[in-house]
């Protein structure tokens, strides 16, 4: 079953001292990508922003991942050595109807992706 997770305050520290301000949810976020730098580096802007993240290196590991547990975003690399970002996809929306799936490449139109 899909889930928003409950209401959360984003804290961060300026001139003035602490400031918070309430957010709309925290998400949980499945990113997957085979280049681990591409893929630490998004969950960790994540993380950052507050979200929850989970990380797989491939096809394989996303459908464990989507197996196991629910997701409300899923961000994926179109090309992987496993397998391509529409099989992710297809799991995504099999175990998770409502997720939001962001397919990301690093080809410059779709024909060579």
């Amino acid at each position: 079953m899909c889930r928003r997770l409950p209401k959360r305050l984003v804290c961060w520290t300026s001139g003035a001292g602490a400031e918070c301000e309430p957010s709309e949810y925290v998400a949980s976020i499945l990113v997957v990508d085979d280049a681990s730098s591409a893929r630490t580096t998004i969950a960790f802007l994540l993380r950052h922003r507050g979200h929850s993240v989970r990380e797989a290196d491939g096809v394989a590991g996303a459908a464990r991942e989507l197996r196991s547990d629910a997701f409300d975003v899923v961000v994926t690399d179109l090309r992987m050595p496993d397998g391509v970002g529409l099989e992710v996809l297809h799991a995504a929306k099999t175990h998770c109807p409502d997720a939001d799936v962001i397919l990301l490449t690093v080809y410059p139109a779709w024909e060579s992706a």
